[in-house]
């Protein structure tokens, strides 16, 4: 008879081989998903805990010099003749929340920093301006030069590559 009607017990025998080694792949698909999904959750566990890191390490830096930018700032203000009441000084102390303990400064600031809020920059001596806008005037400058960086870098690497894939000896 015709292979393709009659089902002879070889024939059925191969059938059932590659049904089973279908199934197999798709079970080595599935628990392939799996495994990606669990390396892709734990990656990203991973990445939130090294950002909470380096959130608090960069806290802890901020806070070790002795003194406050407030008071810095006063300081430099009244060097230049701006004279400041003292009952001012706290006020804006508690304004910014330099009274309170590490912890719950750190908690704000993070609360804020989510939020899209900066908080206010000291760097400007002669005003006190917003940190977004300050980061704002400075980055624009800085993804030229870093694209320029990139751009030199990729012109003189791919070359030197290519030549030492081509000339191995």
């Amino acid at each position: 008879g015709c292979n393709n009607v009659c089902v002879s017990g070889r024939r059925v025998g191969q059938i059932r081989i590659a049904v089973r080694e279908r199934c197999e792949r798709r079970r080595h698909c599935v628990a392939g998903v799996r495994f990606m999904l669990a390396y892709i959750a734990r990656r990203l566990l991973m990445a939130v805990f090294t950002v909470w890191v380096i959130s608090v390490f960069a806290f802890i830096v901020i806070e070790l010099p002795p003194g406050d930018k407030l008071q810095k700032w006063f300081d430099y203000q009244t060097t230049w003749g701006n004279l400041f009441d003292p009952e001012a000084m706290k006020g804006l102390s508690a304004h910014f929340g330099l009274d309170e303990p590490k912890h719950v400064r750190y908690a704000k600031w993070m609360w804020n920093l989510a939020q899209g809020d900066m908080g206010i920059s000291f760097v400007t001596w002669d005003t006190l301006r917003p940190a977004k806008d300050v980061i704002g005037d400075r980055l624009w400058m800085t993804i030229i030069l870093t694209g320029f960086t990139i751009m030199v870098t990729w012109s003189l690497a791919i070359p030197i590559g290519i030549y030492s894939a081509v000339r191995q000896n």
